[in-house]
């Protein structure tokens, strides 16, 4: 404190040590009340420094921490009215950290999205390996006209198969069972000769032909 600051408060204790005896001679009893202003405490700090943060971590930079102790007394040493305080406080600094790159970000989805082209290259050899493990599984040797033609969805012609075919289609239409002979005419049609087509597209149109009389 400054001089003044001094003078100020030796006064003050002067004239209360000289008021107390008056006033226990009178008899009237005295308390001395003062008055306290609670002002606002700003504490600031700050840190300088530089960190790694990985992407999505946290990390934590620096932190300040307070503690206080207090004890008073008041009145006579036995008893006396004795108060203790304490407090304690703390302040921390982290930092997390997220990064967005959006251009990596487009080239990832980008990269994982296969192209047109590479799906329908993956359809063809797709196609042509089942052509590939029939013919091992069959034991028979496919020639390069038939393995093109599974490729592209085509059955190649097989009379036997298409007779066969061609017979229990014609079994269902008797029974009457329309839908069922029109899927059986369809594959003897695709698995039949091409001298053999004719008569059964015939067969084929009749059915139909009738079917569409009756849903009329």
């Amino acid at each position: 404190m400054d001089g003044r600051s001094r003078t100020l408060w030796l006064a003050a204790a002067r004239r209360i040590a000289f008021l107390g005896p008056v006033v226990s001679m009178v008899g009237v009893p005295w308390i001395a009340r003062g008055q306290a202003v609670q002002l606002p405490v700003v504490r600031q700090f700050s840190a300088h420094t530089t960190v790694s943060v990985p992407d999505g971590g946290e990390i934590s930079v620096g932190g300040v921490g307070r503690r206080s102790e207090s004890v008073r007394s008041v009145g006579p040493r036995f008893p006396a009215n004795r108060g203790s305080g304490l407090s304690s406080s703390g302040t921390g600094v982290s930092v997390r950290a997220t990064i967005i790159d959006l251009d990596e970000w487009d080239r990832a989805v980008l990269g994982a999205a296969p192209r047109d082209d590479d799906r329908r290259a993956t359809r063809e050899s797709d196609r042509l390996s089942l052509a590939v493990r029939n013919n091992a599984r069959d034991g028979t040797p496919l020639s390069a006209s038939q393995i093109e033609a599974r490729r592209n969805g085509r059955i190649p012609a097989d009379p036997r198969s298409a007779e066969s075919i061609l017979g229990r289609a014609r079994k269902l239409r008797a029974e009457g069972k329309t839908i069922a002979a029109r899927y059986a005419y369809e594959s003897a049609l695709r698995r039949a000769p091409s001298s053999s087509r004719a008569a059964i597209a015939r067969e084929l149109d009749e059915l139909n032909a009738a079917s569409a009389y009756w849903i009329r």
